[in-house]
């Protein structure tokens, strides 16, 4: 990032505000590496050789979690770096959770919340406890906190302050922070009935062996579920996915001309997506002249922490210095784990990237992943010829690796268990 940008980041924050972001970088900066730092400089340091400044994101969390907007204005300002990740977010939500707790915690329960906590932590140490973040510290450094160890906390909270006790109470369930991990999912569920109707899939059904292909003529050829985040629920600690509206535009656009009923729910949460998947499992398509056969499955998200690497046979040009100063691409959220395919037939599973990896989004054409999917299936409706959706996702994962973006690479991967080809043309 820009040093000169950084600089000026430092001159406005305070002390205190220096030590917040010092306990939310906890996670991320070992505790050894961040004892001593005085103001941000020192903590800019210490981020940068971790790698975590390499773009704005990072940062844009600690000063969107403290409330500093209007240095968050100079980052979404500073052009050379308009790149993000969707990725999980290595501010950790555990400790965001924490320093909300401090937001809400006044002098008089930082009295109280040390009197009940200092036969645990020790009396000398509680005595040097300024803030409740000093608090939490000590309490991490006696083994009595951590992100799968609230109890403590939340026993001393209901003593405290019972609204902020159930706040803890509400991350330690098991379906905290589940949100996070569906981002873009497209369900389409095809009719395979009627073998009448459309010209165009009678010639092609009068020049290959009709077994040899998934019959799509009923006419809607079925349904096309879109689950599109764009922005997250407050505490789940992430950011706007900029350009995903472009990703459902397109979606909407092209299956629509396949012949689908096109549903899109924007900003689901992962308990209001498992809830519609189950009614969807649920539903029956043989009152719609409709099997359900192929599902595919198109996921929009990481796969992981890791950034692929490619190989350069030359030097870059400045002219792609110049387009990578520019970039507006972001790495897009997760990780979605995709490890084995279902085990029924006739399903298919395309991933934006492989397993571990990250992908990339654009901040406002969308996607690398959809957009190219829709490229590639726009292209093959429209020519003359019968490519199947394994021909399709080839080309896909040709032309997305192609591409660098942010210094790597991406790699698309489809898994499936199709027993026929599948061919999709407009209607």
């Amino acid at each position: 990032m820009d040093l000169r940008l950084l600089s000026h980041i430092d001159d406005q924050l305070d002390s205190w505000e220096v030590a917040a972001l010092c306990f939310l970088c906890r996670d991320a900066v070992s505790t050894k590496s961040l004892e001593g730092i005085s103001d941000a400089r020192g903590l800019f340091k210490k981020l940068h050789e971790k790698c975590l400044l390499e773009n704005s994101s990072f940062l844009s969390q600690l000063l969107h979690t403290i409330h500093r907007k209007d240095l968050l204005g100079l980052l979404e300002a500073d052009s050379s770096q308009p790149e993000e990740t969707d990725a999980r977010p290595l501010l950790s939500e555990y400790r965001v959770m924490l320093y909300k707790l401090y937001e809400n915690l006044d002098r008089e329960a930082l009295k109280k919340l040390k009197f009940l906590l200092s036969d645990q932590l020790g009396r000398r140490q509680i005595e040097l406890c300024k803030t409740v973040l000093d608090v939490f510290t000590e309490m991490e450094k006696k083994g009595l906190l951590s992100n799968t160890k609230l109890d403590k906390l939340h026993s001393a909270l209901k003593e405290v302050d019972q609204r902020l006790a159930e706040t803890v109470h509400d991350f330690m369930q098991p379906l905290r922070g589940i949100r996070k991990h569906v981002l873009t999912v497209i369900i389409i569920i095809h009719s395979s009935l009627c073998l009448n109707g459309n010209s165009q899939a009678n010639v092609l059904f009068s020049v290959v062996p009709r077994n040899e292909y998934y019959a799509l003529i009923h006419n809607p050829r079925g349904l096309c579920v879109v689950f599109n985040n764009e922005t997250f629920l407050p505490g789940a600690n992430l950011l706007r996915r900029g350009g995903t509206m472009e990703d459902e535009k397109r979606l909407r656009s092209v299956f629509t001309k396949f012949g689908f009923t096109v549903q899109v729910h924007n900003d689901f949460t992962a308990e209001a997506i498992l809830s519609e998947l189950k009614r969807l499992g649920k539903r029956n398509f043989m009152n719609e002249d409709a099997l359900g056969k192929p599902k595919l499955f198109f996921i929009q998200a990481c796969q992981g922490e890791k950034l692929q690497k490619g190989y350069a046979a030359w030097p870059p040009r400045p002219e792609q210095e110049m387009a990578k100063a520019e970039s507006q691409l972001e790495e897009d959220a997760g990780p979605v784990k995709a490890k084995v395919v279902a085990d029924s037939a006739d399903f298919l599973i395309g991933m934006a990237t492989v397993e571990d990896y990250k992908s990339f989004r654009h901040i406002k054409k969308g996607s690398i992943y959809i957009q190219e999917l829709c490229n590639q299936l726009e292209k093959s409706a429209e020519s003359p010829g019968h490519d199947h959706i394994l021909d399709i996702l080839t080309r896909v994962n040709r032309e997305v690796s192609k591409g660098e973006f942010q210094d790597h690479k991406q790699m698309p991967e489809p898994k499936y268990t199709l027993t026929k080809k599948l061919v999709l043309k407009y209607l």
